[in-house]
């Protein structure tokens, strides 16, 4: 299924940005590798008699002047808990453009929460990861890991801005 909606200049498609694999790339390991880049994975599940498109990569646009200019991706699935209740899950957003992101989150937020309805889903689940700041403990080594863990600030941007929409921290995993 795809979707393209259209409000207030904001534009949500179920696609894979081209910009997100030279900005993010990464390694998709599917059912069907070869339609991945076009962001039509084929995954079916079944909940209470009925089938459900599984897989959804989700990119809000906005209209900038006559241009369409991607502001986020964020990839999604549906999945059955122990349950049996169905649940949309949403990956961390990837942000390519923050200047208009509480507009860009309203409308986000709107159309997911309709879209989940419309699948009878009750429940939304969202995926966060923070980043941390802090000071190098050896200048000059490569590792990631020399620096100094208890002078560390989380950066909880993201999170305190869907906590605005409603959603509660349930799970915390430190790294």
């Amino acid at each position: 299924m795809t979707f393209i909606i259209r409000e207030n200049g904001f534009k949500i498609e179920s696609r894979l940005p081209i910009a997100l694999f030279n900005e993010a790339p990464f390694i998709y390991t599917g059912p069907d590798f070869m339609s991945f880049p076009l962001g039509m994975i084929s995954d079916i599940i079944y909940n209470k008699n009925r089938s459900i498109q599984r897989f959804f990569p989700i990119t809000i646009s906005k209209f900038e002047g006559k241009i369409l200019v991607d502001q986020m991706f964020c990839f999604s699935f549906f999945y059955i808990n122990d349950e049996d209740e169905l649940i949309f899950y949403l990956t961390h957003p990837f942000w390519f453009n923050r200047s208009n992101m509480k507009d860009t989150m309203d409308f986000f937020i709107m159309q997911i929460e309709e879209f989940a309805n419309k699948k009878n889903c009750n429940q939304i689940e969202l995926e966060i990861h923070e980043n941390f700041t802090s000071s190098i403990a050896y200048p000059t080594s490569l590792s990631h890991l020399s620096y100094y863990l208890n002078g560390d600030q989380f950066q909880a941007d993201d999170l305190k801005f869907f906590q605005k929409y409603g959603f509660n921290e349930v799970n915390s995993l430190f790294c």
